[in-house]
C-alpha cells in the first residue's frame, strides 16, 4: 500500500485478501518504521471494499 506521508506518496506495507463464500481472509504487513500511525486501520477497510 502507498500512503501520502509528509506530502509525498510512500510505500508502507502490503495487503492481500481472498474472498470465499463464508468469509474474507486477509493478510497485511506494515513496515515497522510506520507502526503506531493508524495505517492498518485505514489499510484494511480500503482493501476489503
Amino acid at each position: 500500500m502507498v500512503y501520502r506521508l509528509a506530502g509525498k506518496k510512500t510505500p508502507v506495507g502490503f495487503f492481500t485478501a481472498t474472498r470465499k463464500p463464508e468469509a474474507i481472509e486477509i493478510g497485511y504487513w506494515v513496515d515497522p518504521q510506520f507502526w503506531g500511525r493508524g495505517i492498518a486501520s485505514h489499510m484494511i477497510p480500503q482493501g476489503v471494499s
